[in-house]
């Protein structure tokens, strides 16, 4: 079972309850949560408009993960990556985001216009159309014993 950016949508312990129970024995669960790592000061403040404030205010996955499952059946990983994209490519992304989702629509106009502001000053301070916004994939596998 694999669930990518998606687990707050689930009641946590009645998930972990029905995954253990479902599980083939040697079968596992992968979360993955994607997070922004902001590096430069223009990430800093397109994770600061971010409702989630993601890759700042959230906990990492490790102890996410020593939170819901006990140490010795879990896994933890991360990974580093850049996505490239334009400022409309990245607002159209925001518009799907749960938290900008359930804004009042001013809320989240403002949200998604701000949001196109910072990443278009990005790309044209470095004089292109698209710019990489640093990010990391946090990976836990939980393989439940007996």
């Amino acid at each position: 079972m694999v669930s990518a950016d998606a687990w707050h949508w689930f009641p946590v312990q009645e998930t972990i309850a029905e995954v253990r129970r479902v599980l083939r024995p040697g079968g596992w669960l992968a979360l993955v949560w994607n997070k922004v790592t902001p590096v430069h000061e223009w990430e800093y403040e397109l994770a600061g408009i971010d409702p989630d404030k993601k890759g700042i205010v959230q906990p990492p996955a490790e102890e996410q993960a020593e939170e819901l499952f006990p140490a010795d059946e879990v896994q933890v990983a991360s990974f580093p990556w850049v996505w490239q994209l334009t400022p409309e490519q990245f607002c159209g992304y925001l518009a799907t985001n749960s938290a900008v989702i359930r804004l009042d629509e001013d809320a989240r106009r403002a949200k998604l216009d701000a949001s196109e502001a910072v990443m278009a000053r990005a790309c044209s301070s470095r004089g292109t159309s698209t710019v990489g916004l640093n990010h990391a994939a946090y990976c836990v596998r939980w393989q439940p014993s007996g």
